[in-house]
């Protein structure tokens, strides 16, 4: 029971350290978003095109460094080649990105809200207090989702402020539905352990 209890404490604190780092960045992107709407869309292309061309270099130098590496067994010169491109297009025409960066941030809100909805359904599931927290949440990300792709908003920038603040708002709502799930886990855990014990010494 000591062992179950320890492991189920380390996975509940392990889940809640990767989304709470996940979360981080969103909150960070909702940050650039909002602070910058206007040139938020060259910022992220200069940055996504410098992380995917920093990235294709590493992929090209590792394939042609590595004589280790199995013949027809490694993808890295392609897709080495294919980071180094895009993050090269990225950077050189951004406005040609910039048309596409609403839907991807939409579809990133959307992903974002059926995560939150997993986090209801597996309260539920589990008989956890607070679950419905998690489907509050999921259902108004999705929407921000979908209005996104609406594109209610008569200018450009708008649109960016609008992303920004609804990655704040899901990233915070995000990290307090984690600490609240994984806390009410560690306590269930605890309180089983303390049953097993009873039973023990009757």
């Amino acid at each position: 029971m000591d062992r179950q209890k320890e492991k189920a404490m380390n996975t509940a604190s392990g889940i809640k350290k990767g989304v709470i780092m996940v979360d981080i960045a969103v909150f960070i992107l909702g940050l650039i978003l909002t602070i910058s709407p206007k040139t938020s869309g060259d910022i992220l292309c200069y940055i996504a095109g410098g992380f995917m061309a920093v990235f294709g270099v590493i992929r090209l130098v590792g394939y042609f460094i590595n004589k280790s590496s199995v013949p027809f067994g490694s993808f890295d010169l392609a897709q080495g080649a294919g980071l180094l491109a895009f993050g090269v297009l990225f950077m050189v025409a951004p406005e040609v990105i910039k048309a596409f960066i609403s839907i991807i941030l939409g579809i990133l809100l959307i992903v974002c809200g059926v995560m939150k909805l997993q986090y209801a359904v597996d309260g539920i599931k589990f008989k956890l207090k607070f679950w419905w927290i998690s489907l509050i949440g999921a259902v108004v990300t999705v929407i921000l989702g979908v209005l996104s792709f609406i594109n209610p908003f008569t200018q450009g920038h708008w649109l960016m402020l609008f992303l920004g603040i609804s990655f704040i708002v899901t990233s915070i709502w995000d990290v307090v539905c984690v600490i609240i799930t994984t806390n009410m886990i560690k306590k269930s855990q605890m309180i089983i352990h303390i049953e097993a014990e009873d039973v023990k010494e009757d």
